[in-house]
């Protein structure tokens, strides 16, 4: 089923009543259609995390099957990174110029398709193949989840939706476990594989029938009627009446419009990015992220380099071509003033944070069943630990909001490094390497989602994907560098997650998440290799 969507009604001029996105969203409230929001990007996540974890538990199952040498083991481990690792610099530009929505689905039918296919490799080249072709779809999704649901939020509300979000990841790994220790020791790991891919199609499913495209992407790049619409579909479900005179403001289009007259009137170049966005930013009022929207979508449009002015519609295929031929202008961005005083410092947190848990989580069941650990035992091990997010989740859920972002990826990840000594000075006691291990998850997690809320908030919607795949690449090369740590991550995830999701307005956003998360995964890529 679709939610009901109702006909815009034709305003003249003089009776129309003009409100901004934040204003709308405010006055549709928390109701229906967030919580199904949440849902559905929430099963996203999940099935991300689905898709990473769950080869750690398929390794030691296909040790004899498919005759893993050392080298083979450390190429399963990393070809999911090195897929995220693309798909993040690939769908983040993708992302800002097609948009949430339909770059979510397909990212998410990607990781589907081959995960599922992966069941049918005949040897471990063709299953290397697969799983970094499914990496590429991960690497869509995860920087798009979280800055999709954030643009669908009133302001009051983003914090803990975005908290709940990046729980999901939780959900995500106990599927991954729980299924894992039922299907592989009975029926094998290729069945698993298919059952691994389910959560993969029904997100993207859910997402296509169910959910709009963000209006704030909308109206960044000029399409004020669908945003109209997506903001009256989302009033209808939640039965909230919107006045019946009232449209969006569309602020960007006035300065578009001022931009290019000054310019025309003058004789004289448009703004660059980076200056309309530091003239934006300066004003340091508390709308400061909205304002670098509107600085942004005027320059890129003025000078010609963006994805296409502010107003006017293009068809998608010439959006496309723009986001990619304007991707490293985009990402050069974020190294400038001033988005590089917000991207440098949240990079280096996401390279440390996902080369230490990536490389942790992947390795554990390995270090389970190197304390002895049977496979039934192992399974039910490797449960415990990914159950360890769920007190990091529910601690992170209070502390985003009342320690703020920074201050709780900042107290997770130290707490995570202290987790992390505990386990490496763990006894043999298969117990205590049990506990360790979900001391530091449940610590990692509440940083990963602070983390995440930043980097989807802090960045314009123009390079705000493009900066989460950067982070993506990131966190593929971290974590598979450190690959050693899984109980003192859970509230750091958290603090991370919600850091990189405020931290860059609206028309940077995607591209910036993008980038972030790319540049992750280098870390997680080049630790699978040093484990």
């Amino acid at each position: 089923m679709t939610w009901p969507l109702e006909a815009a009604d034709a305003v003249g001029p003089d009776d129309e009543e003009a409100w901004d996105l934040e204003t709308a969203l405010e006055h549709v409230g928390v109701g229906r259609f967030q919580w199904a929001a949440l849902l559905v990007c929430g099963l996203a996540n999940a099935a991300d995390a689905v898709e990473i974890l769950g080869l750690s538990l398929v390794l030691p199952a296909a040790e004899d099957d498919l005759a893993l040498t050392a080298a083979g083991k450390s190429a399963l481990s990393s070809c999911i990174f090195a897929g995220m690792l693309i798909g993040g610099l690939l769908w983040g530009p993708m992302g800002d110029a097609l948009g949430r929505r339909s770059t979510l689905v397909a990212s998410l039918a990607i990781n589907g398709v081959f995960g599922a296919l992966s069941a049918a490799a005949a040897n471990v080249g063709q299953l290397v193949l697969l799983r970094l072709l499914a990496g590429i779809g991960v690497g869509g999704s995860v920087p798009v989840v979280f800055s999709y649901l954030a643009e669908l939020l009133p302001a009051h509300a983003r914090g803990k939706f975005m908290v709940g979000l990046a729980a999901f990841w939780m959900v995500g790994s106990l599927y991954s476990a729980g299924v894992g220790w039922a299907m592989i020791g009975p029926v094998g790991w290729r069945p698993f594989l298919v059952v691994a891919a389910l959560p993969a199609f029904a997100a993207a499913a859910s997402c296509l029938l169910l959910l709009p495209e963000s209006p704030r992407h909308l109206l960044v790049h000029g399409r004020v009627g669908p945003a109209e619409k997506a903001i009256k579909r989302m009033a209808a479900v939640n039965r909230v009446k919107l006045p019946p005179n009232v449209r969006l403001r569309q602020h960007e289009s006035h300065l578009l419009a001022a931009a290019a007259a000054a310019a025309h009137d003058h004789n004289s170049p448009g703004m660059t990015l980076p200056a309309a966005a530091a003239a934006a930013a300066a004003c340091g009022s508390s709308k400061d992220v909205e304002a670098m929207d509107a600085a942004v979508c005027s320059s890129s449009s003025s000078t010609g380099r963006g994805v296409g002015p502010c107003g006017q519609l293009r068809p998608l295929v010439q959006h496309a071509r723009g986001a990619l031929r304007t991707s490293g202008d985009t990402a050069m961005q974020l190294l400038r003033a001033p988005l590089r005083a917000r991207f440098l410092p949240l990079l280096v947190a996401w390279i440390g944070m996902c080369g230490g848990w990536y490389s942790t989580v992947l390795w554990i069941p390995e270090y389970f069943k190197a304390r002895g650990a049977g496979d039934s035992s192992l399974y039910a091990q490797t449960f415990a630990v990914a159950a360890a997010n769920l007190p990091g989740n529910i601690a992170s859920i209070f502390m985003v909001d009342r320690l703020g972002r920074r201050w709780t990826a900042c107290l997770c990840l130290a707490g995570a490094c202290l987790a992390a000594l505990g386990f490496a000075a763990a006894p043999a006691d298969p117990v205590w390497s049990v506990v360790a291990a979900c001391v530091f998850n449940a610590i990692s997690v509440g940083g990963w989602n602070a983390l995440d809320l930043l980097s989807a908030e802090l960045f314009p919607t123009e390079v705000r994907r493009g900066a989460k795949a950067f982070d993506i690449i990131k966190t593929a090369t971290a974590a598979t560098i450190v690959w050693f740590k899984q109980h003192a991550t859970s509230i750091i995830w958290n603090a991370l997650d919600l850091l990189s999701a405020e931290l860059f307005p609206t028309e940077v956003r995607s591209t910036a998440m993008g980038l972030l998360g790319a540049t992750g995964r280098l870390a997680s890529f080049a630790t699978t290799f040093l484990a």
